[in-house]
């Protein structure tokens, strides 16, 4: 009786040590762990408007304009720039570039004339986060053309207003906050008020210009490239 006793008390230990593994989900021996919580995605660098304010840049500017006059010739000014810009958020930034240049004749040379402008302008992003990015512009400014041999009076008497309205592309670098951007811009050029006879040029190796035309207002368009760094 004492054995038969002994005998059902070891099979009921054995039972109950072998109970929990028997209850594990896998096969014995196989640790309760809890599972590994899977990795957060990684965010992809930014290819566009990575959030930084402000821009200082370079711009090369090819400008024609013409006087509204039916046949008026047409004043080609090659030159560049620096621009200044701030971002009031991802769409909207504001920038204010002062540029000159030296007008261009036919056969290639440089006339005596001198053009000085200074534009302050909104642009509007329409792929702000896009490694290239679409924006359009619209502006206001001070356009001065003189011989180059004009004084600090003269060139301020001879300065007109000026409207623009624009349209660009930019190319963001991911490595670097550097963009690269080309725009067209539409400028219309208001007439000159009063007298400015001492802006007028004065001899010139190509054919003279048409002074008349000019003080009635010019029109015309201008190519841009430009360079920018951001922070």
């Amino acid at each position: 009786m004492n054995t038969r006793l002994a005998l059902l008390s070891a099979l009921s230990f054995v039972a109950l040590g072998t109970a929990p593994a028997l209850a594990q989900d896998g096969p014995p021996g196989m640790c309760e762990c809890a599972a590994p919580a899977p990795l957060a995605p990684v965010a992809a660098p930014s290819e566009g408007w990575d959030g930084r304010k402000w821009g200082v840049g370079l711009r090369l500017t090819s400008l024609s304009l013409q006087g509204e006059e039916e046949g008026a010739p047409e004043s080609q000014f090659g030159g560049g720039g620096i621009e200044i810009s701030y971002r009031l958020g991802a769409r909207w930034e504001l920038g204010l570039t002062l540029g000159g240049g030296h007008e261009k004749l036919e056969d290639g040379s440089d006339g005596r004339r001198e053009l000085g402008q200074a534009t302050l302008a909104a642009s509007y992003h329409l792929r702000p986060y896009r490694r290239w990015d679409v924006f359009l512009s619209a502006g206001f400014g001070s356009t001065t053309i003189v011989d180059q041999d004009a004084s600090d009076a003269m060139r301020e008497e001879a300065a007109r207003g000026h409207m623009m309205l624009g349209v660009g592309v930019e190319r963001r670098l991911r490595r670097w906050p550097i963009g690269l951007s080309a725009e067209l811009r539409a400028i219309g050029v208001a007439p000159r008020e009063g007298d400015s006879a001492g802006a007028r040029p004065g001899p010139t190796t190509g054919p003279m210009p048409d002074i008349a035309s000019e003080e009635d207002g010019m029109s015309g368009g201008e190519l841009s490239l430009a360079a920018a760094y951001y922070f």
